[in-house]
């Protein structure tokens, strides 16, 4: 899901590049399954539907998207460019320690399933 914010937020930069047009305009929200109200602010949809997906993500996930929402449409058009290029990076940073975690949760459940196999196979014999 990261991975999916992190190409939205990249998409996001290319169309505020060449286009500037409207929030609701310039996110591609297939990649999310939720579209946004134009009659709501942009940031107040954003924490809603973040709160969606705090199951999945972590609180520092959450945080780094949620400050990302607030700060967009603050700076002019290098500005913007800039600051989503840092949550870009921090978003980076969140999907290796995910990976990390996720490389380190599995070696727990193989071992797991392999020491209960063993074990079954003990009381077999």
């Amino acid at each position: 899901m990261l991975e999916n914010f992190s190409l939205m937020i990249k998409n996001c930069s290319t169309k505020i590049r060449y286009n500037s047009g409207d929030l609701f305009e310039i996110f591609d929200t297939e990649s999310i399954n939720y579209s946004f109200n134009t009659k709501k602010p942009f940031c107040e949809q954003w924490c809603e539907m973040l709160k969606a997906y705090s199951k999945i993500l972590t609180i520092e996930d959450i945080k780094i998207l949620k400050d990302f929402s607030e700060n967009l449409g603050t700076y002019d058009v290098s500005g913007e460019l800039s600051n989503i290029s840092m949550y870009i990076e921090m978003l980076s940073a969140q999907i290796e320690i995910a990976d990390q975690q996720i490389k380190e949760k599995s070696k727990l459940y193989k071992t797991l399933g392999m020491s209960f196999g063993l074990a079954v196979a003990i009381l077999l014999i």
